[in-house]
């Protein structure tokens, strides 16, 4: 709750930005169709408002990746907090049964993939949804045939986005145990690295490590 603030403002500063990015195109042409009527004045007036109207879009593009940014790592922060808290409210036997390792991968380098997917994806989820939005309205408004010819071919590739990205989470998991569990190796080695030096075994802390 306490983020819906800066996410709303992310929000009306893409629409605003998205908005300017659509219309640079239009002033483009109407550039070009004030070149070939000759038409200086009009030529020059266009040119200020095309520059005016891609330096504001390029800011308020700074702008919104600047505020998606600091929320995603204020999230984060929250995110790591909760967990650590969550962790230490447990019993004894929790401690017992969970490797030290696997804990601090999960507090530290699964919450950080987390705020990166976040930091990257968010604003361009929202970006590209509004995108899509905007052109299937204006395409509508062409053609409704149209319309409908592209949700038909566009509806596949979503279910086909869907299933890949259910795989690619499996797998992400598989790849957080597997560093998990290469942490606890890690630790338990350094921790009792004379151990490991009076019995010779650095070869099979590094197969186990692998």
């Amino acid at each position: 709750g306490q983020f819906k603030g800066m996410i709303a403002a992310g929000v009306v500063l893409n629409i605003l930005g998205m908005g300017s990015e659509l219309a640079s195109p239009l002033f483009v042409g109407y550039i070009i169709d004030a070149i070939i009527k000759q038409d200086s004045q009009q030529i020059e007036t266009l040119i200020i408002w095309w520059m005016s109207i891609t330096f504001v879009s390029g800011f308020l593009n700074g702008l919104q990746s600047y505020i998606f940014n600091l929320t995603t790592q204020k999230i984060g922060y929250k995110l790591r907090q909760d967990l650590f808290d969550q962790i230490m409210r447990k019993d004894v036997e929790f401690f017992d049964s969970h490797k030290t390792g696997d804990l601090i991968s999960r507090l530290s380098t699964d919450t950080g993939k987390i705020e990166q997917a976040l930091s990257v994806q968010l604003s361009m989820v929202i970006k590209n949804s509004l995108y899509c939005m905007t052109v299937i309205v204006i395409i509508f408004v062409i053609s409704w045939r149209m319309t409908l010819f592209m949700v038909a071919i566009m509806t596949p590739t979503a279910i086909w986005a869907i299933v890949f990205g259910k795989m690619m989470r499996k797998i992400q998991k598989q790849i957080s145990d597997q560093n998990a569990k290469a942490s606890e190796v890690a630790q338990e080695t350094f921790s009792n690295v004379r151990t490991v030096k009076a019995f010779g075994t650095e070869d099979q802390q590094s197969f186990l490590y692998l």
